[in-house]
């Protein structure tokens, strides 16, 4: 399952390519693609008659990344859903690989990869060639669990596998208004449905992780390898975790003080974070800047999950810092 909006034509036709060059051997295999309101039709702009499985085009006009994966797994056939996102490139042994992992270990019915390479399309700042981190690129043994709260070997949504009821159990709370997470909306970075797909599954005693040899390209466009995208990206990812908590575990309770709010002393704390990422941990004046971005974006989650109202002070720190 594919969900896209106005793809980059360059990077989509790699998708393409690699779709069609993956190897399924006797597995069976429909390639969903939802075109979730692009400004011209994926279906018509594409060429997809290289592809020897089934192709099937959906259109969703409800905006957003979760109300389009909802509209791809249900016109899903098969038992497990890979979510390629418009900007993957997998390996040609990507199902063959996931097929082994499955057959391995039956107890997990939710996979990531454990290699993410990134890939820049266009010219880009050195900074992110030495930084490729940000953008999800990693190499990673073969992890798996079902301990609460999201762990490290948990899979991201970059390459998500999971078995279709899973995916269903995920879906009717959405549904049903248990989960309203927002993710990846038009030009907003708030992301936490691919958290709590994962949590979710969790919560229900299954076991998630990563397996080694499954492995994509993630491929980056220059005009997201800058740092006001990574800026946002850093905060509206930080701030959505604890709602993801919050709506997944019935026993959730952040132990915070609703009469305190933001204050001149929490701006003296994120100089603090600055100064000692800087002077302490070594890292670069960007690295700790987006460090900040993260620590105020924790603490906007706690305006996200219910705990006080914003002030004017936090709005215009955000303001000045990330926007």
């Amino acid at each position: 399952i594919t969900c896209t909006y106005n793809p980059n034509i360059e990077i989509f036709e790699r998708l393409i390519a690699a779709v069609a060059n993956l190897n399924t051997q006797e597995v069976s295999v429909e390639w969903i693609v939802v075109d979730n309101n692009s400004a011209k039709a994926v279906e018509e702009q594409f060429d997809f008659t290289s592809l020897t499985m089934p192709v099937v085009h959906v259109f969703e006009i409800k905006p957003g990344l979760t109300q389009a994966r909802m509209a791809g797994s249900k016109v899903a056939k098969g038992h497990w859903f890979i979510f390629f996102d418009d900007d993957n490139e997998p390996e040609e042994d990507f199902i063959v690989q996931l097929n082994n992992g499955i057959n391995k270990y039956p107890e997990v019915n939710c996979w990531g990869p454990g290699r993410i390479e990134v890939n820049y399309i266009g010219n880009v700042n050195r900074w992110f060639k030495g930084h490729k981190s940000y953008f999800q690129n990693r190499a990673e043994d073969t992890k798996f669990g079902n301990i609460k709260g999201m762990q490290p070997y948990y899979p991201i949504g970059t390459g998500l596998c999971i078995k279709a009821d899973a995916m269903w159990d995920y879906i009717a709370k959405v549904e049903n208004n248990s989960y309203n997470v927002t993710d990846r909306t038009g030009k907003s970075l708030v992301s936490g449905g691919d958290t709590q797909i994962v949590l979710n599954n969790q919560n229900n005693g299954n076991y998630a992780g990563k397996l080694k040899d499954l492995k994509l390209n993630h491929l980056i466009e220059a005009r997201k390898a800058n740092f006001a995208y990574l800026r946002k990206q850093n905060y509206w990812t930080a701030s959505s975790y604890l709602m993801v908590l919050k709506q997944v575990y019935e026993d959730f309770d952040l132990k915070y003080d609703k009469t305190k709010n933001f204050s001149l002393k929490d701006v003296i704390w994120l100089l603090k974070i600055y100064y000692h990422a800087v002077k302490v941990e070594r890292k670069d004046k960007h690295e700790a800047y987006l460090k900040v971005c993260k620590s105020l974006g924790e603490y906007n989650a706690r305006y996200m999950a219910g705990y006080g109202h914003r002030n004017k002070l936090f709005n215009s720190i955000e303001r000045l810092i990330v926007r």
